[in-house]
């Protein structure tokens, strides 16, 4: 169950994507510490849940969340690293829910905060979801 600490959860109809408070994190963690740490091994990541939960609970790196009414639908960690928002990990399901949203609120805060693009790693097919990403080595860019 999702805290009020995170969303307004007066509406539990509405789909919110948005950052977790830092106070959030222990309660929203044991809820997707495993499809995090699945998704780090599916993506031959250098993280475990452990390292991504410490970054957020830290304030070392900002949890993404989307949530419908109170079930979490995607997760993932994000870092400012200069001019570029970099996406660490993410886990999701009913991409199609919550994709558009995340995007949105993905880029403005990304250019808000002075970057000029988001870089992620992962998969290939994260690229028919992105049209306008270019592939540099084995990241992805989006300029913004």
């Amino acid at each position: 169950r999702i805290c009020n600490l995170c969303f307004d959860t007066q509406n539990h109809a509405t789909m919110n994507v948005a950052f977790a408070s830092i106070a959030s994190v222990d309660v929203i963690w044991p809820q997707i510490a495993q499809d995090m740490q699945a998704a780090c091994k599916r993506c031959d990541s250098d993280y475990s849940a452990g390292d991504l939960w410490q970054m957020c609970r830290s304030g070392n790196g900002f949890l993404l969340v989307a949530v419908d009414g109170q079930e979490i639908l995607m997760a993932s960690v994000w870092r400012f690293k200069g001019d570029e928002f970099h996406c660490e990990m993410l886990w999701g399901m009913r991409r199609h829910l919550w994709m558009n949203a995340a995007r949105e609120f993905v880029g403005k805060t990304a250019r808000d905060n002075g970057a000029f693009r988001v870089v992620t790693e992962g998969r290939r097919g994260w690229l028919r979801l992105f049209k306008d990403a270019v592939m540099t080595g084995n990241k992805y860019e989006v300029a913004l």
